[in-house]
């Protein structure tokens, strides 16, 4: 299906869910419409990182020390654990993210999970630090590092990091 956007070009038209399916919504025709394919695709991005957020929401608020977390878009593992602060030799609670990968190199779903899971972590009160594990490289390191995370100790082999969550 083609139609004629605002400036007068034609464009494609796709089928779209109004409610993704991914977020409850049915195969209805009350639930369908069309859309033109570049504004189909932003829609995505959005629920998207709607799913992302929902799913590292319930797995905070929930009792399991482990899942995965897997959208259209990134799949990654994710864990709470007590490390030791290699310095202090306290115990930090840690958010561990590891195993990520990205279904689309490139697509920004590492830095659009990583912007979502930061608040989260931070507004919920009970992790103290993150720990990102076999899954980060230098550059992915000094994201964090801009963000304002400050490192604790050096980085482990593979670049494991574990980074200081309210510093």
């Amino acid at each position: 299906l083609w139609g004629v956007d605002s400036d007068g070009d034609e464009v494609l038209f796709t089928h779209d869910h109004t409610l993704a399916r991914s977020l409850g919504g049915s195969d209805h025709i009350e639930n369908t419409t069309t859309m033109c394919t570049v504004c189909n695709f932003k829609k995505s991005l959005v629920e998207t990182k709607i799913l992302e957020i929902q799913k590292i929401e319930q797995f905070i608020a929930s009792g399991a020390r482990n899942t995965w977390i897997n959208t259209n878009e990134i799949n990654i593992f994710v864990r709470k654990s007590i490390r030791v602060h290699p310095k202090t030799r306290n115990h930090l609670n840690c958010f561990d993210i590891a195993n990520v990968n990205a279904k689309s190199p490139g697509s920004g779903a590492f830095t659009r999970v990583f912007e979502a899971l930061i608040p989260l972590l931070k507004s919920n009160g009970n992790f103290d630090a993150i720990f990102v594990e076999s899954v980060i490289n230098e550059s992915f390191r000094d994201w964090f590092v801009k963000k304002g995370f400050e490192p604790i100790g050096q980085p482990e082999a593979n670049w494991n990091a574990l980074f200081y969550l309210n510093s």
